[in-house]
C-alpha cells in the first residue's frame, strides 16, 4: 500500500523547475535564432519536449523512490507527471502573454501583416480575409495565447504522462499466500 505523501508538493517543485528552465531555454532561442524561422520552431519543439519529458520523468522517479518507499501505480504516476506538466506550461503560457504583450509585441503584428498578404494571394476577398484575421487575432490575445498553451501542455502532456507513467509504475509486490 502507497504512503499518504502529497503528490502536488513533487508537481510543483519539479513543474516550477521545468516551467523556469523552459522560459530559460526561451529567452536563450530569442537571442540566438530567427523567431520566424522553421530551424527555431523545429529546436523549439525538440526542446520543449526534451524538457517536459525530463521533468515528468524526474518527478516520477523523485515521488517514487524518495517519497514512497521505491513503489508506485500507474495512476499516481500519470496524476505526478501531469501535475508537473501542467505546472510548468502554466508558466511557459504566462511567459508566452508577457512575450507577445511586453517583449516583442511588433513580431506578432508582422505576422497578422504577412497574413493578410498570404490570404490577398490565395484570392480571398477583403470581408474573408478580415474574418480570418480577427480569428487569428483571437489566439494571439493574451487570453487567446495563455488557453492555447494551457491546452497544448494538457494535450501533450496527457500523451507524455500516460507513457511516463507506464514505463515507471513499480506495483508493490502482494504476498503470496
Amino acid at each position: 500500500m502507497e504512503n499518504k505523501v502529497s503528490t502536488f508538493n513533487t508537481a510543483t517543485r519539479y513543474g516550477l523547475f521545468a516551467g523556469l528552465i523552459l522560459i530559460v531555454w526561451a529567452l536563450f532561442a530569442m537571442v540566438i535564432f530567427d523567431r520566424t524561422s522553421f530551424l527555431a520552431s523545429f529546436l523549439g519543439i525538440l526542446v520543449t519536449t526534451a524538457i517536459t519529458i525530463g521533468a515528468s520523468v524526474m518527478a516520477i522517479n523523485y515521488h517514487r523512490d524518495k517519497e514512497l518507499g521505491g513503489y508506485i501505480s500507474f495512476s499516481k504516476a500519470f496524476v505526478v507527471s501531469i501535475l508537473t506538466i501542467l505546472i510548468a506550461g502554466a508558466i511557459m503560457s504566462v511567459f508566452s502573454v508577457v512575450d507577445r504583450t511586453i517583449i516583442n509585441p511588433d513580431l506578432y503584428e508582422g505576422q497578422m501583416d504577412e497574413m493578410a498578404i498570404m490570404y490577398e494571394d490565395m484570392g480571398m476577398d477583403d470581408e474573408a480575409i478580415d474574418m480570418a484575421l480577427r480569428v487569428f487575432e483571437i489566439f494571439l490575445s493574451p487570453f487567446g495565447v495563455f488557453f492555447t498553451g494551457i491546452l497544448t501542455y494538457a494535450f501533450f502532456g496527457a500523451i507524455i504522462s500516460l507513457i511516463t507513467a507506464l514505463i515507471l509504475k513499480r506495483e508493490e509486490p502482494t504476498p503470496d499466500f
